[in-house]
């Protein structure tokens, strides 16, 4: 059935905003209910499925749904919790519904009885309430129980003292209010059931608590079709919660120690099998990935399938195996050990990975057995069992898995490709893997090795090449990839070399500074003209301290007085032209280039805390562009250069203040006839 063209284009146009998951989901529930395309009813749990997008891929953890149950029946069932109870039709589609039929099947296989069985007339797939629509299944069966406060003699389900809740047998009896999405919807849009799930589940904690397992799950669906980094994505799934402050440890087993993932289709089976919906803990995680050598990816799986199946658990933490277990391998003694360990599951995962699930729990037996052989934790084990060594540990394995006979593999939600860089069981043994996760090796860059400085050229697995790029070093040399941690030390500093004699010529300070010399040479010229041109000049003018004016002293002939543009630095005599509203003077070389010279500091005059500063050249205390002025401006030739300086046409009575006729705006050299600008 194809879905309405206005429905289509508001679910999608919801999808590419970037919503939270629970606020995204929601909004898309208000369009499909509006459209008839999802509908609540009331629905038995025996109707019901777990959909194969539930928590990651994982469906739904049998001892999970026991130990839920047996919580609530401590604190009493309110059906008013499961008001975010959302499924999915089942598909309509024969391949389709085989498969969620199939994945249902596999799950209960694998529970030892502790779920209903499968009846072919289910029509429902649940993406939230999972674990407890399962168990009212279960007691709908007449299942038995992992927990033995909700066991009758037998060791089933008591399901009379079960009903003594009102509410459960109401549950049990007449099920309770679902949302149902049709089949159609997740025709058009496959990926809605994960995302109901990631809302619902995450948003749901009453259900069942965070899980280390569905968090590495969700960390794979999350790294296909994309170049993520894991690393943020478990930060930002796990805001808030107990998992955030280690979310990054499990990103990066996901990434460097899950062999691409394909780990997690044994550890998902298993863990539901023979776990109890444990968490491994921070201190745990952090020791198994980060101090645990990285030459050991499948003892870090062993170490994770004895953990996550321990019977010591606290407070929903395992217990068997501790971080100073994990320590342990750091131990140079036991380095001989841990290696044929890792050699020996290796082997043994060549022969199991083709037939799981099936062979899940011959390997998780050999994983058990060797991890607390390793650890000399055997006595603590589930068996209590012993073995003289790892060989005779897989000797057994031998015999079992050949008398078992696993049938081929079926499929397995971590199963799929992957685009992210997760890292292959045989780059984990790789010696260049092995050493970039200690040390960044890469083309180009520079390293310490046997006292001198190397730039590495290639690198390979068996060997790196190195060229020597120290101050008057040659030559090549090679060394063992292996060795490379021990033998070279990464330099951040770089290489030193000699400068060229150009360069060197360039930048010395005769040839690099030849602008700052020529500012110097013109502004000692200025004064040196200030001090030839302007004798007596402080008998002819004389400055007003408070107006800062300039005003004659003494009747003055006509072209008698003669001010110098003189500034305080060499600094201020430029080869920009300042803005025309700027103050500034003059000058111009033999050549025809001009200069502009900036005015010095104005005066300040003494106080009884300090001395007077500042220029008293009389050049700048004359205002311009006065109609009426006195002053011109006069081109005056002093060695090389012309000098706009300020002089008086006509002769100027005492007593009279100075101002110019001219602009400041100079520009243009004057010709070599004219040298008085009007």
């Amino acid at each position: 059935m194809s879905l309405p063209v206005d429905v289509v284009a508001t679910v999608e146009a919801e999808l590419q905003k970037s919503s939270p998951p629970l606020s995204m989901w929601n909004s898309i529930v208000q369009v499909l209910k509006q459209s008839k395309l999802a509908w609540t009813a009331a629905l038995r749990a025996d109707c019901m499925l777990v959909h194969p997008a539930n928590r990651g891929g994982m469906g739904v953890n049998p001892h999970a749904c026991h130990a839920k149950a047996a919580s609530l029946m401590k604190t009493g069932w309110d059906a008013s919790f499961l008001h975010s109870s959302f499924c999915f039709e089942v598909s309509d589609d024969p391949a389709v519904r085989q498969a969620q039929f199939s994945f249902n099947q596999e799950i209960v296989s694998q529970s030892a009885g502790l779920l209903g069985a499968v009846g072919q007339h289910e029509r429902h797939l649940s993406v939230s309430a999972g674990h407890t629509s399962q168990f009212v299944k279960a007691a709908a069966h007449g299942c038995k129980t992992s927990e033995a406060t909700l066991a009758d003699s037998t060791g089933k389900l008591n399901v009379q003292a079960l009903c003594e809740d009102a509410e459960f047998k109401k549950l049990l009896q007449d099920g309770w209010t679902w949302t149902v999405v049709a089949n159609s919807v997740e025709k058009q849009w496959p990926q809605l059931p994960k995302l109901a799930e990631r809302a619902l589940n995450a948003s749901n904690t009453t259900f069942s608590g965070p899980n280390e397992l569905e968090l590495c799950l969700y960390l794979v669906d999350r790294s296909k079709g994309e170049t993520t980094n894991l690393q943020d994505v478990a930060a930002e799934a796990t805001q808030g919660g107990p998992l955030h402050q280690y979310a990054k440890h499990l990103a990066t087993w996901v990434t460097q120690f899950s062999n691409q993932a394909s780990f997690l289709n044994f550890l998902v089976p298993f863990s539901k099998q023979y776990g109890q919906n444990v968490n491994l803990g921070e201190d745990f995680w952090t020791s198994l990935v980060m101090n645990l050598p990285e030459q050991y990816p499948c003892l870090r799986l062993a170490f994770l399938a004895c953990n996550f199946t321990s019977h010591r658990v606290s407070n929903g933490y395992a217990r068997l195996l501790l971080k100073s277990d994990v320590e342990k391998l750091k131990n140079k003694k036991l380095q001989s050990l841990g290696l044929e360990a890792e050699e020996l599951l290796y082997k043994a995962w060549n022969r199991i990975e083709a037939s799981l699930p099936s062979s899940a729990k011959n390997f998780g037996i050999l994983c058990l057995r060797i991890c607390l052989h390793v650890v000399d934790k055997e006595k603590m084990g589930r068996e209590a069992k012993t073995y003289a060594s790892l060989a005779a540990i897989y000797s057994e394995f031998e015999a079992d898995f050949a008398a078992s006979a696993p049938p081929a593999a079926k499929s397995s939600p971590a199963a799929s490709s992957t685009s992210a860089p997760l890292v292959a069981l045989g780059e984990a043994y790789d010696p260049l893997w092995l050493a970039q996760q200690k040390m960044k090796l890469k083309k180009g860059l520079l390293y310490t090795y046997d006292e001198g400085l190397w730039r590495l050229v290639d690198l390979s697995s068996d060997k790196l090449v190195l060229e020597a790029a120290g101050l008057f070093q040659t030559g090549q040399a090679e060394i063992a990839t292996s060795d490379c941690l021990k033998l070279l030390k990464p330099n951040k500093s770089p290489a030193p070399f000699i400068l060229k004699t150009s360069d060197a010529l360039a930048n010395h300070p005769s040839r690099s500074l030849q602008a700052e010399s020529k500012q110097a040479d013109l502004w000692t010229m200025l004064l040196a003209a200030a001090e030839k041109l302007e004798k007596k000049v402080f008998d002819m003018v004389g400055i007003e301290a408070i107006s800062k004016k300039l005003y004659t002293k003494q009747k003055i002939k006509a072209g008698e007085l003669l001010l110098v543009p003189v500034t305080d630095t060499a600094s201020k005599v430029t080869f920009q032209a300042p803005g025309s509203s700027q103050k500034h003077a003059a000058l111009e070389d033999n050549e025809g280039n001009m200069f502009f010279v900036l005015p010095p500091k104005a005066l300040k005059l003494a106080s009884d805390f300090s001395l007077m500063t500042g220029s008293t050249a009389p050049f700048w205390y004359v205002p311009h562009d006065d109609d009426d002025g006195n002053l011109h401006f006069k081109a005056v030739q002093f060695r090389s250069c012309y000098i706009y300086c300020l002089t008086n046409p006509k002769g100027i009575e005492k007593h009279t203040e100075l101002s110019c006729r001219g602009s400041w705006h100079i520009r243009q050299p004057v010709s070599k006839k004219a040298r008085t600008k009007q």
